[in-house]
């Protein structure tokens, strides 16, 4: 008997969104044949725009991809501020807005994935033809040291347009 499981979910699908600008002091830089934006003093930025295709179902991943620049000791790890706004055409650029303090294990010079999808999967779930802008900061007393790359999303994608 054939499974049915692949009848009854819709495809998955993925992008990745490089960042696309930096402020208050950071700026780009490579390392190997990686580019992307520093982020490794107070008050500097990385921003990212994507924008949910209109084959969107439901999100299963949304992750901040970067590479530490400094291996922290086990039980410190490196903090940094993510904050995500989204909404459709027509809406305010914020119409739904979170922030939040991200922790998270850093070893230096290892491609890195950090969870994000609790700033968009609360109260108001991110929706198909959103807008969603990313911004990845480090906070006075944070100890970010990151070349951040992009924003990595994953979600299911509906069966039928008409869905």
């Amino acid at each position: 008997m054939r499974s049915s499981r692949h009848a009854e979910k819709g495809p998955t699908k993925e992008h990745f969104q490089p960042v696309e600008a930096a402020a208050g002091g950071s700026g780009w830089a490579e390392l190997g044949a990686h580019v992307g934006i520093t982020v490794d003093a107070d008050a500097e930025e990385a921003y990212l725009e994507l924008h949910t295709p209109h084959d969107f179902k439901t999100l299963d991943e949304l992750r901040v991809v970067l590479i530490p620049i400094a291996t922290l000791a086990p039980g410190t790890g490196m903090t940094m501020t993510v904050q995500v706004d989204h909404g459709k055409p027509n809406e305010p650029y914020n119409q739904h807005s979170k922030t939040l303090a991200k922790s998270f294990v850093a070893v230096a010079n290892i491609v890195t994935e950090v969870d994000i999808r609790d700033l968009v999967d609360g109260t108001v779930k991110l929706e198909a033809k959103d807008y969603m802008g990313i911004k990845i900061s480090r906070a006075s007393g944070q100890n970010t040291n990151a070349l951040m790359l992009g924003a990595r999303i994953k979600y299911t994608a509906k069966k039928h347009i008409y869905e």
